[in-house]
């Protein structure tokens, strides 16, 4: 099929995480939005998405939502909501 296909050997020692270790960490983390204050949370998310939605700078905006303890999910569903997220198109049959 394809003349310059390359034999390479398969990858050796993939890391295998122990399921046991994500279960420690969704409680670690159900545990810390637990004991944080919501309402600087809330606020920074805000910022971070008003700026999304202007031509700001956004590092400033998302080094302060990690200081209120926000989450990565919860920062990427922030700019989600502004740019949306991105969607490969077919364009292979047309």
């Amino acid at each position: 099929m394809n003349r310059f296909q390359v034999q390479e050997e398969k990858p050796k020692n993939l890391l295998r995480v122990d399921p046991a270790v994500r279960l420690s960490q969704i409680e670690k983390l159900k545990k810390m939005k637990s004991r944080r204050d919501q309402r600087p949370v809330t606020e920074a998310l805000s910022e971070l998405k008003k700026a999304a939605e202007g031509k700001d700078n956004l590092m400033m905006p998302i080094l302060r939502a990690v200081k209120t303890y926000a989450t990565l999910g919860e920062i990427c569903d922030t700019l989600r909501q502004v740019f949306g997220e991105y969607r490969q198109l077919n364009t292979l049959g047309k």
